[in-house]
């Protein structure tokens, strides 16, 4: 009965130091910097006049994607007043980010600048490193067939996830002139 609680409380001790392969993929990042239900207003200013505007909220409910739990963003930013006749702009941006990591599992972009547009979903596999993008066909309206990238590093973020790594950094601990780099993907590009 002896070795049955020695070998039990050895096993304990041993599988208590292994890392499980969903840490390594989606490694903790502490953060309370943001939290669900925030939404910040920004106003674009030119000198006195207001040229655009955008909002940010983070949805209050938490999203089960890829069988992770996951706050949903959505920004919204638009031109204003004169700017808007002249280069109208009304985008709209979101991102699923695993709560635990930040780590995207899915962004979109609805953009309309001017004449281009362009309407796109960006799913992320971060088991095995690789991004589809799928991209709207103006003239179709219809997806068209995705492309697939094979992300060089292990936690590729997109913009949403950068920015709240950002907004995660604690800033008492950084030296003037330190360099915080993160790996991200935007349209085809690394």
């Amino acid at each position: 009965m002896k070795k049955y609680y020695l070998y039990s409380l050895l096993f304990i001790v041993l599988t208590s130091f292994v890392q499980s392969e969903e840490e390594e993929v989606y490694p903790r990042i502490l953060h309370n910097s943001f939290a669900p239900g925030e939404i910040m207003e920004f106003r674009l200013n030119f000198s006195f006049l207001t040229v655009g505007k955008a909002k940010s909220i983070i949805r209050e409910e938490i999203y089960p994607i890829n069988g992770r739990p996951s706050y949903k963003i959505d920004v919204y930013g638009k031109t204003s007043g004169l700017v808007d006749w002249i280069a109208q702009v009304d985008d709209q941006f979101g991102a699923y980010l695993d709560t635990s990591s930040l780590l995207p599992h899915k962004t979109y972009r609805n953009l309309k600048e001017g004449k281009y547009r362009r309407n796109e979903i960006v799913f992320f596999d971060h088991h095995t490193k690789m991004i589809e993008v799928v991209e709207l066909d103006q003239e179709t309206r219809k997806y068209k067939e995705p492309e697939h990238f094979f992300s060089p590093e292990q936690n590729m973020y997109d913009m949403f996830g950068g920015l709240m790594i950002i907004r995660s950094v604690d800033f008492k601990k950084v030296a003037v002139n330190d360099t915080i780099s993160i790996d991200a993907f935007l349209e085809d590009t690394f």
